[in-house]
């Protein structure tokens, strides 16, 4: 429906100088999934437009904005989940990005599918994906899960 302009929470930083609430204006766009088998459930476009009244961050400067994308499954605390970033614009308290950010959420087959690839072409068939499979809420590998797989494959040691 269109570009929306999100407040930002300021920081708990001391900033340089203050224009005013400081807003970001983005787009989400669902992306239709093509005919036919696809391995996605379902897709968007994140479009980043611009950010406006950006506090001073830099003593000598206008700061240098980038913008990080968060995407989960409204659960999901800040930070958790997929995520997306702008490039940095120098100097600009305005910055206008137009930058188009992809997300999508897989079909869950796909990850069996790829671990067990995996597994077969690494000879350790006699892993499964239940030793994989310690998900957190955002679907993302919990680090002891990662861990006891690469501990179980002598291959994969050094990672």
């Amino acid at each position: 429906d269109g570009p929306v302009r999100c407040r930002l929470q300021p920081e708990q930083t001391k900033s340089c100088g203050s224009r005013g609430p400081a807003e970001v204006e983005v787009e989400v766009r669902k992306i239709p999934p093509p005919p036919g088998v696809c391995r996605f459930v379902q897709a968007w476009t994140v479009v980043v437009h611009q950010v406006h009244d950006l506090p001073s961050m830099d003593f000598f400067s206008q700061s240098d904005p980038l913008v990080r994308v968060y995407v989960g499954n409204g659960q999901a605390s800040i930070g958790q989940g997929s995520q997306g970033f702008t490039s940095v614009i120098w100097n600009d308290n305005d910055a206008e990005f137009d930058c188009r950010l992809g997300f999508a959420e897989v079909q869950p087959q796909l990850f069996e599918t790829l671990f067990k690839t995996v597994c077969q072409s690494l000879g350790e068939a006699s892993l499964s994906v239940e030793d994989f499979a310690a998900w957190d809420d955002n679907d993302q590998l919990s680090q002891e899960a990662f861990e006891a797989f690469l501990s179980k494959n002598q291959r994969l040691k050094h990672l």
